[in-house]
Formats: structure tokens, sequence, C-alpha cells
């Protein structure tokens, strides 16, 4: 393998060990957010903590800069090393 190799394993790594949980926790923030307020908007006092809204919201900008991320990571190889890319151009001429 060659370092071409290794660098184009950077952009899925970091999407499965980081986007992929995090999607994980913002779905369940998501989802006790929508309980808690269906729970108080029936006139129940809800046992889930008023702060999952303000948690959800954190994690959803971690989520979304990491997406954002992740996302140029592959445009960056693909602008590189892909097919017709900068260093094919440097190398052909």
């Amino acid at each position: 393998m060659e370092a071409q190799d290794f660098l184009g394993l950077i952009h899925p790594a970091i999407a499965v060990f980081f986007v992929f949980p995090l999607i994980g926790m913002v779905v369940n923030f998501a989802w006790q957010t929508r309980q808690r307020r269906l729970q108080t908007q029936a006139g129940d006092k809800s046992k889930i903590p008023p702060v999952v809204g303000k948690e959800h919201l954190v994690l959803g900008r971690w989520l979304t800069g990491g997406v954002v991320g992740v996302t140029l990571l592959a445009l960056a190889y693909s602008v590189v090393f892909g097919s017709g890319g900068f260093i094919s151009q440097q190398q052909g001429g």
C-alpha cells in the first residue's frame, strides 16, 4: 500500500468512527426531545430532563461540522488523487 491508499482510507474511517456514532446520539436526543414535548403538551409532567433539547442542539452542530468536514476531505482527495486529478496532471506534463 502506498501513501495515496492510506489517504484514501482517512475519509471513510472518520465517517465510521466519528460521524456515524454522532448520528445515533443526535437521533436519540431528538426522540427524547419529541417525547418530552408531547408529554408536556398533554399536560403531564415529563420525567425527561429539560436539558435534552440543548444537548440535541449541541450534538447536532457537531454532527453538521463532522459531515461537512468529511465531505471536504472526500472532495479534496478526489481533486488531488482522482481520475485526471492534480497529481495526474502534474505527472502528465
